[in-house]
């Protein structure tokens, strides 16, 4: 039995949502040991492949192997264990190496100072040159400074009276991830445009082989859902989406060498798109649905009297989408969508009328709302993940 540890990106149920999807899809066994807000702890009873999981995984920023435990008042033992691995981790041939501590839990930034400075200074008695980082901010090092500057990572995390010891094994690919954002030939800055690790993990949270998005926007979804190999279907009621989104995925395909035949992509309103694909056709929909006014112009202030009227226009629109979506989607095909929630200076609204009367339209909500929004953000993104009752209609 081997222990893991996978640190959890910020939009934290979502991401420990997509980790458990994606661990049972793989079919690896394990058993969870604990969670935390930031970690989510297991004992699998193969070797992970740390490489493959972190590269389909968008909510998960490190996976690390637990290699010992410490009990937390033995600071001795504790600066020996780590001394000791450190120092079996310097690779034949070279005379320096450059470490880190990361602490989640009940630390203090003063703790893993001394205990970087007394390691460095261990290594030095054996003639072993060292260079430790500390975080900037918080206890814990971020993923861009453990890949930038090649760091042996040792992960701390404080459970009761005991210190848990892990090595970092991977973390994300942030430079990969802001080209995938960034690089695209064709973005639309004005429709509020969903974070590519958000599409993914939305993507993980289905089943199947046949993905359709029919509020394609630029393609993102369609994008990360060919990346882990579905076929994937784009539909948008704008000609000029569907052209930025034809663009964007002909530069997903020559960047990543993704077979071009993997997607389709055609323009169609969502409420009528039973016209152009067969019925049960679809294995899953994952979608960001058309979210209003408020995204579309950011500058616009939200006023109560407003706001409820545009929420009355959007739960048509979504009851009007699911309704249409029960017809192409195959026996317990899925829906895993973001709809809006709109924050006022004391208050948070909801779009909430779908999903209340999900059933009636021949569903069950399996999940959600796993809540995404960046700081200060007026739109908050509630994803749920619906599954199609059959025979229910």
């Amino acid at each position: 039995m081997s222990e893991y540890l996978f640190v959890l990106g910020r939009a934290k149920e979502l991401c420990l949502a997509e980790l458990r999807s994606v661990l049972t899809r793989e079919r690896i066994i394990h058993h969870p040991v604990s969670s935390s807000p930031e970690i989510f702890y297991i004992s699998a009873t193969e070797p992970l492949d740390a490489d493959y999981l972190i590269r389909i995984l968008g909510g998960t920023i490190k996976i690390a192997e637990v290699f010992g435990v410490v009990k937390d008042e033995d600071e001795n033992a504790i600066i020996e264990r780590l001394t000791e691995f450190v120092r079996c981790n310097l690779k034949e041939g070279e005379k320096k190496i450059n470490f880190g501590l990361s602490g989640y839990g009940n630390f203090h930034s003063n703790e893993l100072n001394h205990w970087s400075k007394t390691i460095k200074e261990r290594l030095e008695e054996d003639q072993i040159r060292s260079r430790f980082l500390l975080p900037q901010k918080g206890l814990s090092l971020s993923s861009v400074v453990v890949a930038k500057e090649k760091l042996l990572e040792i992960i701390l995390i404080k459970e009761g009276r005991k210190i848990i010891l892990a090595k970092t094994l991977v973390v994300q690919d942030f430079e990969d991830w802001g080209r995938r954002d960034f690089g695209r030939p064709a973005p639309d800055p004005h429709r509020g445009m969903l974070p590519p690790k958000v599409a993914r993990m939305m993507v993980n949270l289905t089943v199947g082989e046949v993905i359709l998005d029919p509020f394609c926007g630029v393609g993102t979804i369609l994008a990360e859902g060919m990346m882990l190999g579905y076929k994937v279907i784009g539909s948008d009621q704008s000609e000029e989406a569907i052209e930025k989104t034809k663009r964007n995925l002909n530069w997903f395909v020559s960047n990543y060498q993704i077979s071009s035949s993997k997607y389709q992509i055609f323009q169609c309103d969502a409420t009528h798109i039973s016209q152009k694909l067969p019925p049960e056709s679809i294995d899953a929909i994952v979608t960001e649905p058309y979210l209003g006014p408020v995204v579309e112009d950011r500058r616009r202030k939200i006023e109560n009297g407003k706001l409820r009227n545009v929420i009355l226009g959007l739960e048509k629109l979504y009851i009007g989408c699911l309704r249409e979506w029960y017809k192409i989607l195959k026996p317990d095909g899925r829906v895993v969508i973001a709809l809006p929630s709109f924050k006022l200076t004391d208050r948070e609204f909801f779009v909430k009328k779908p999903i209340d009367t999900c059933e009636n339209l021949g569903y069950t909500l399996l999940a959600g709302p796993y809540q995404y929004s960046r700081s200060q953000a007026k739109v908050v993104r509630n994803i749920y993940i619906l599954e199609k009752r059959y025979g229910s209609h």
